[in-house]
């Protein structure tokens, strides 16, 4: 079986990180070398597009550009091999104290969390040699965080006080050069950029829409944004001071002509209400270009025109649309009284009231279909008598159909083993004869340690009644699963009962032995374990041979007493044993001598 590539991917299209061509030579023509140079620090990556099975690692070094003749000064003395290893030390990458410490702390969260797991350099180096899926997912990872490069062993940070200009060249380690004299791929800083970058965008907007969303939408040479190194956009909405950023993550564009268009929606939208916008290039190091500001002012929902001394309003809720108007209170001894009359696109005018009495102000149309969204014309009819004197404008309301399915029920959960890592299959009963709105279900989880429930917003709705839920934290743990149900029209259901399952992890930490402490023939061995959630207990050997077992140390124990034959040393070991049976490496040795001289 194929192990598992250590980085969670998140479901995004990739475009332009793998679909541009650029110009290279030799080993190096299908690696792209980018950087930037701000504040006397250089930041470079390395992204390669199509792994060459023999390569192994990467060196960098740096020369003065002018003098081909020159030598190249080693950036990083020792060969970078690609891997996920929490002991290495960054400083042969980054050479910032600060950047170092961020980066470091950033790669033990992500540890603790189980986002990505320790994987040498033997295994990384497998995955990208077997899958070019790989390549592409490890790519996006850069693209999505670039700490993900100098993590994983694809980029640098180099400083460069007392010289302007130098050009930076990739050296490359294989099975068959094992000191490569010339780089695969150059970059002079010259050519990097030095500053936010600058782009010529031209911003608009529509809507809101019908689901009251506006669109912002930007346009951009597609030639100047390759060139440029940028690596997506940020939008961003003006709430009060603050500048709201609408993306989680930068928007990608992708084009084959000259001209290229992003987007993004903005849900928020309220008809009438002027909304500021702004659209920043961002490069792949996260350093954000010139904010481009953007005067939207959404158009309004239909309004009557007014007849004279008449007026109708409505607004849409739920099942029904109420509806309001204006009328003299002078002239209501001049009528006898109103009619309301609606259409829509599929029906024509008819009347859906009675008489109303000349001194009421307001009517509910409770007849509205909650199936499907429709778009609805109300006017009204002043009567004198039998004679219609006039009509109202016409006002437009569009009702969005809420179509809320059923809560899911009867969510069970099996916990299983493929290779090297667990599996939840969820299974929920299917929908009852009568259920005609359910159409998906949404995962809802939470990640241990955290007891949160939130929606997996990495996981695509599912059709039937059950799931494969893949368990990447490598330490035993509780598990909570909620599901709900989404109709026709997108609206969600309730959230179902939670359903908490224990699965266990990859392996067994070792306990950590203490100093043995010697009383006469009486040994006291004492220990620590970090981690005791799924723990059953330590086995003691002593000279090889098993003396206590799990079921006499539990897990709560933290020592144990016993005595042992003068005149002799002993060797003393342990190991932890979970809940499933499985087994810890043994811990270092402790060595004891019991003397006669003790008594």
């Amino acid at each position: 079986m194929k192990k598992h590539f250590s980085l969670r991917i998140s479901g995004i299209l990739v475009f332009s990180l793998f679909l541009i061509n650029y110009s290279t030579y030799g080993q190096g023509k299908n690696v792209r070398f980018v950087g930037e140079n701000i504040r006397n620090q250089v930041k470079l990556v390395w992204i390669v597009e199509q792994w060459n099975p023999n390569w192994k690692a990467f060196k960098i070094a740096k020369r003065k550009p002018l003098n081909l003749n020159a030598r190249w000064e080693q950036v990083t003395l020792e060969w970078i091999y690609p891997s996920v290893d929490p002991a290495k030390s960054l400083a042969n990458q980054i050479k910032s104290e600060t950047e170092a410490a961020r980066i470091k702390a950033k790669l033990n969260n992500w540890l603790s969390t189980g986002k990505v797991k320790p994987t040498t350099s033997a295994e990384f180096l497998t995955r990208l040699a077997e899958s070019q899926d790989a390549v592409k997912g490890l790519n996006v990872s850069f693209g999505l965080d670039v700490d993900m490069a100098f993590i994983q062993g694809f980029g640098i940070i180099d400083k460069t006080e007392g010289f302007n200009e130098w050009e930076y060249g990739l050296f490359v380690l294989t099975n068959s050069v094992s000191d490569p004299t010339e780089p695969i791929r150059t970059i002079n800083t010259k050519n990097m950029a030095n500053g936010p970058i600058a782009m010529d965008l031209k911003v608009s907007a529509s809507g809101p829409s019908k689901f009251s969303n506006t669109r912002i939408k930007w346009s951009l040479n597609y030639t100047q944004y390759l060139a440029f190194g940028v690596n997506g956009f940020n939008v961003y909405k003006l709430d009060g001071k603050k500048q709201l950023r609408l993306n989680r993550t930068p928007i990608w564009v992708y084009s084959n002509t000259e001209t290229a268009e992003g987007s993004v929606i903005d849900p928020s939208t309220l008809a009438s209400e002027k909304m500021v916008y702004a659209v920043a290039p961002v490069s792949l190091f996260g350093t954000e270009g010139k904010r481009i500001m953007y005067e939207y002012l959404p158009p309004r929902f239909p309004e009557p025109v007014k007849m004279p001394k008449v007026n109708i309003q409505g607004k849409a809720v739920s099942r029904s649309i109420p509806l309001s108007w204006q009328f003299l209170k002078a002239d209501e001894s001049q009528i006898t009284g109103f009619y309301i009359q609606r259409a829509s696109d599929k029906d024509s005018w008819r009347t859906i009231s009675a008489l109303l009495p000349p001194d009421l102000r307001q009517f509910e149309d409770k007849k509205i279909s909650n199936r499907e969204s429709e778009t609805y014309y109300y006017r009204m009819l002043v009567m004198a008598d039998k004679d219609t004197l006039g009509m109202s404008p016409t006002v437009a309301i569009f009702h969005e159909a809420v179509i809320i399915p059923p809560v899911p029920k009867g969510l069970a959960g099996q916990v299983n083993r493929e290779g090297s890592r667990y599996v939840v299959n969820l299974t929920w009963d299917s929908p009852s004869p009568n259920d005609e709105d359910t159409e998906e279900y949404m995962i809802y989880a939470n990640s241990p340690p955290s007891k949160e429930i939130i929606l997996m917003g990495n996981i695509s709705p599912t059709k039937g009644n059950k799931f494969r839920y893949e368990i990447f934290n490598t330490m035993g743990d509780e598990y909570m699963f909620r599901i709900s149900a989404r109709g026709k029209t997108k609206m969600e259901s309730k959230l179902s009962d939670t359903l908490k399952i224990y699965v266990p992890g990859n392996y067994v930490l070792s306990p950590s032995l203490l100093p043995v402490r010697v009383d006469s023939n009486q040994v006291t061995i004492s220990w620590k374990h970090d981690y005791r959630r799924d723990l059953k207990g330590f086995q003691i050997f002593i000279n090889g041979q098993a003396v206590a077992t799990e079921d006499v140390l539990n897990a709560k124990l933290s020592s144990y007493t016993t005595k042992l034959s003068y005149g002799n040393a002993y060797i003393i070991e342990m190991i932890a044993v979970n809940r499933f049976g499985q087994k810890s490496e043994r811990s270092f040795k402790r060595v004891v001598a019991v003397d006669k001289r003790n008594r």
